[in-house]
């Protein structure tokens, strides 16, 4: 039992796409509201693209990068929060965090369909 969910982790890392579609498609169906249902799919796919992507980066250069991948997303959220201070005189830390993650979500979607582009492209010109 283990191994099966150890198997279906692996896959929704690998392909977080198919998980996003996955749970868009079963969200869609219990709250029949396409808004929100897409918003909550972008919200449970972020783990598993941050994972892809940096499994991708790790794969692609054959090196570790946790510490910088760490330090990218303290950063980012860093800046992230500054803007969001600066432009609104405010800072609810639980609305800048969601906002924030959902921002990774179009910024880890997009990472992850150009490491895998790259990847590809890379992997087949090495062996022609």
């Amino acid at each position: 039992m283990a191994q099966l969910f150890t198997s279906i982790i692996t896959f929704f890392i690998f392909s977080p796409l198919f998980f996003f579609l996955l749970l868009l498609f079963i969200l869609n169906l219990r709250l029949k509201d396409d808004n929100r249902s897409f918003k909550l799919a972008a919200d449970g796919s972020v783990p598993f693209l941050l994972l892809s992507v940096y499994f991708l980066m790790e794969v692609i250069w054959e090196k570790s990068f946790f510490l910088l991948f760490l330090l990218l997303l303290i950063l980012l959220f860093c800046l992230f929060a500054f803007i969001y201070w600066k432009k609104t005189n405010r800072f609810d830390m639980k609305l800048v965090f969601h906002k924030f993650w959902r921002m990774l979500f179009l910024l880890f979607g997009l990472l992850y369909v150009v490491f895998m582009v790259y990847g590809l492209l890379s992997y087949a010109f090495r062996y022609l």
